[in-house]
């Protein structure tokens, strides 16, 4: 059983309830609940608090105006307007920073020590929120897909993921997403499958803006982003990322010597959703699959993740757009996972409130 909040926490929520003038019960309507759990969570006992509750409670005292008594019902599932955001994620930072550590609770905001350890229920890809998290795959080219015997369906041994592209990156990223978000429904798609609700959810995309229509659409979105990626179909002899600055375009791109790859360029993106602050967005983006491989990898791999996770944590402020563009070496074929602390690795980094 998980435990309840901590005293800090329960106590907080109780004050929020009370210096609002709002009954018990007219919080259990807007959260959908009886109100003997809220009386729970304003107690600290072995009573679950579920994870989400504490975005709902986010949405709820962030509001600049509440419904009259008896009207409460759904409130906690508002959308909330722009001119509320900033006081929402204030709040709800507050309330997962009061969470438990010692709990075990999916929802604990890990400390910087557990971040540097690599502990598997912290760093980028752990969502305290417990919202739904969803991989966006680009689909593995259909004529080249054609020559492979397992991916047609009419053969006995047919094997669906054959459709997905960058695989290895796809296992990699949705085994580790899956044990540090425990509680989370995680899920993964083509881009193509994408509903309009989808778009809502905490999104990872995989691969770059040839392939994954997902990561060129929201790219699109971050005009202000210096860094661009020219893919091979809009210009094969420029492919490779610019970096503008000052007016001056610096250029990126992979190495390739006799038809092999020796070295390629990535970028890790993250910031808030556009269509849904409360969730985020995520690109792991190479100029080729090894690329991408690497940007998923220096996230989940043991030995480097926690070092990663605190360059990324100490250097770019929470809940701002950031991109890293950095290097890949190909090592007799390999991918060594990239070390984002040896300034030889990082090319260009950029957040948005520099």
């Amino acid at each position: 059983m998980r435990a309840g909040p901590s005293a800090e926490l329960a106590s907080r929520l109780r004050e929020l309830r009370e210096a609002a003038d709002i009954t018990q019960k007219d919080l259990a309507a807007a959260f959908g609940v009886s109100p003997p759990s809220v009386s729970s969570w304003e107690n600290p006992s072995e009573a679950d608090l579920p994870e989400q509750r504490l975005a709902q409670y986010a949405a709820v005292f962030s509001a600049r105006e509440h419904p009259p008594r008896g009207r409460w019902r759904g409130f906690a599932s508002r959308v909330v307007p722009p001119e509320e955001e900033d006081a929402r994620r204030r709040l709800h930072a507050e309330l997962v920073s009061l969470r438990s550590p010692a709990s075990g609770a999916p929802g604990a905001r890990p400390t910087a020590a557990q971040e540097e350890a690599g502990a598997i229920g912290s760093g980028p890809w752990h969502f305290p929120d417990g919202g739904d998290i969803i991989i966006v795959c680009a689909e593995f080219d259909p004529q080249m897909r054609a020559s492979l015997r397992y991916a047609d369906p009419a053969d006995p041994d047919f094997v669906a993921a054959y459709k997905y592209a960058d695989l290895d990156s796809l296992i990699e990223l949705f085994g580790h997403i899956r044990a540090t978000n425990p509680s989370s429904d995680v899920r993964f798609k083509l881009d193509k499958e994408l509903t309009a609700d989808d778009y809502s959810a905490h999104l990872a995309l995989l691969g770059g803006v040839d392939w994954n229509h997902g990561t060129r659409r929201l790219l699109s979105r971050l005009d202000h982003l210096p860094v661009r990626q020219v893919g091979f179909v809009d210009n094969a002899d420029e492919a490779g990322f610019e970096v503008r600055v000052g007016g001056k375009v610096r250029r990126y791109r992979a190495k390739i010597h006799n038809g092999r790859l020796l070295e390629d360029v990535a970028q890790f993106v993250r910031g808030p959703n556009p269509f849904n602050h409360a969730r985020t967005f995520t690109i792991c983006n190479g100029m080729f699959g090894r690329g991408t491989f690497a940007a998923v990898r220096a996230l989940t791999y043991a030995p480097l993740r926690g070092g990663n996770a605190a360059y990324v944590r100490d250097i770019f402020p929470a809940d701002t757009v950031f991109s890293l563009l950095f290097r890949v070496v190909i090592f007799e074929g390999e991918v060594p996972t990239p070390d984002w602390t040896n300034p030889d690795t990082v090319l260009h980094r950029w957040s948005e409130v520099e």
